[in-house]
């Protein structure tokens, strides 16, 4: 079962379920330390429980008619079992249906197995962001 969530604070168990799932993505290095944690402002689409989901998706609008896909999980025990897929179809219908015209999402999966995941679906990449540590500073 698949639900969208206008507003992923509105249902505490999801957002309890959404905080744990990204901290175990930044212990396992899947999200970088700069990776800013979701706020709870952003629109949800859930496979299973929302109080202990298969998998979820986290989007938002970007910008006018600009949707953008800002996390996606599934949990292990489910991969492998078009959760992802059937998350990204449902946020293209749903962006499709709310008039927006784009879905953008930024990934440092640039050859990998998510990146393949995301070309499959007709992303393509648009540009590189490259960064360096200064000096002192905390990368």
């Amino acid at each position: 079962m698949l639900t969208l969530i206008q507003r992923v604070s509105w249902n505490p168990a999801l957002k309890a379920a959404v905080d744990a799932a990204f901290a175990t993505g930044q212990a396992e290095g899947v999200f970088t330390r700069h990776r800013l944690p979701p706020t709870g402002d952003e629109q949800a689409a859930v496979v299973g429980d929302p109080a202990a989901p298969d998998g979820f998706a986290l989007f938002y609008e970007a910008r006018p008619r600009c949707l953008w896909l800002d996390l996606i999980w599934v949990s292990p025990t489910h991969r492998r079992q078009s959760i992802g897929g059937l998350m990204m179809t449902a946020i293209r219908e749903h962006a499709k249906a709310m008039g927006y015209e784009r879905i953008e999402l930024g990934t440092s999966d640039f050859d990998g197995e998510l990146s393949r995941f995301y070309r499959k679906r007709g992303f393509e990449p648009e540009h590189v962001v490259m960064a360096t540590a200064i000096a002192g500073g905390q990368g």
